[in-house]
């Protein structure tokens, strides 16, 4: 089950739900998320070019989240997988 483990995280999710329902309040999340701190995904992150492209900036937006919230990023269950071992 997928948990929010850091204020980041949560600004995180409130900002993809704002954007995949066409709010335009995300733009107000996103400026948030960004404003914390977070650790930016390493070059040799697994499935980092899809996870950046889904809008994902940092290591604390995704730890905490499960199988089924990667997949809604665009990963495969192979990605997801491996994304999940990497965060531990």
């Amino acid at each position: 089950m997928a948990e929010v483990t850091s204020h980041r995280r949560y600004c995180y999710l409130r900002y993809r739900w704002a954007y995949r329902n066409d709010d335009e309040i995300w733009f107000s999340w996103d400026a948030r998320r960004q404003q914390l701190p977070g650790t930016a995904l390493p070059a040799s992150f697994p499935a980092r070019a899809t996870l950046t492209a889904a809008g994902v900036l940092a290591l604390e937006e995704i730890q905490g989240a499960d199988e089924s919230e990667l997949l809604l990023t665009g990963l495969s269950s192979s990605q997801a997988a491996a994304v999940l071992a990497a965060l531990g």
